[in-house]
């Protein structure tokens, strides 16, 4: 029970982080995220939504192999979130969502190691919110 109330309370923490991004519908679109991701996961998006496997991108030079390129994580768990929600807001959950695991997961981690909850935590917020 204690380490769902950690996990949502890092989870609570990312909702006021980006608040604007949740609840006032704004994108992530800076950088890399808006020229290379972006394009690669609605792609990804559209084929399967289309019933496609997407072994080959046909738009990227005179072709690329999508489905053998680690990039787009076709196949990577949390992908599932881009067909459950329309994609700018499945886009902006992708991201999102890493923050609390990787916060939670530290945290676990420094209990492992025998560190005081105080620590764990802290180690949790510091590498969970250091960036992207």
């Amino acid at each position: 029970m204690k380490k769902l109330f950690i996990f949502l309370v890092f989870f609570a923490l990312t909702l006021l982080w980006f608040f604007k991004e949740i609840f006032l519908n704004y994108l992530f679109c800076f950088s890399d995220l808006t020229f290379y991701f972006y394009p690669y996961r609605f792609f990804m998006t559209e084929s399967l939504r289309h019933g496609l496997l997407p072994f080959w991108n046909p738009y990227i030079h005179m072709g690329y192999p999508f489905l053998a390129t680690l990039q787009p994580g076709v196949f990577y768990p949390l992908s599932v979130v881009y067909y459950c929600l329309p994609f700018d807001q499945a886009f902006n959950w992708f991201l999102i969502l890493h923050y609390p695991l990787a916060a939670f997961f530290m945290y676990r981690l420094g209990r492992e190691f025998r560190f005081s909850p105080i620590a764990s935590f802290g180690a949790g917020l510091t590498f969970g919110f250091s960036g992207y």
